[in-house]
């Protein structure tokens, strides 16, 4: 297991927070607007994006959704289990597909 470590301006700050009173490490609620990209709505958007064109780059996928590159990556790989694999006959291609136990 690799080694563990924090900032000494982070212990600091937390050092501070706790003796002025803090007493959870829960992130407060803070002002703006809530991430989107994460709701059911989102995953079956791209869900549905992927089963017209697996060929699609995350880039092209976060345009056409409208949300960032790394949104986009996070719900093919994390919501719908996805991954990229390589095909290498006769042209390269990129396409993504289930990722299952068997196939690991």
């Amino acid at each position: 297991m690799g080694m563990l470590f924090c900032l000494q301006s982070s212990v600091l700050r937390w050092h501070k927070a706790f003796k002025d009173g803090r007493e959870s490490v829960e992130d407060k609620q803070r002002a703006g607007r809530p991430s989107t990209s994460k709701t059911e709505n989102g995953v079956i958007h791209m869900k549905a994006v992927l089963d017209r064109d697996r060929h699609l780059s995350v880039r092209l996928m976060a345009e056409e959704v409208g949300l960032p590159k790394t949104d986009v990556h996070r719900i093919i790989t994390e919501d719908l289990h996805m991954r990229k694999i390589k095909h290498t006959r006769g042209s390269f291609t990129t396409t993504m597909r289930q990722v299952t136990h068997h196939s690991l």
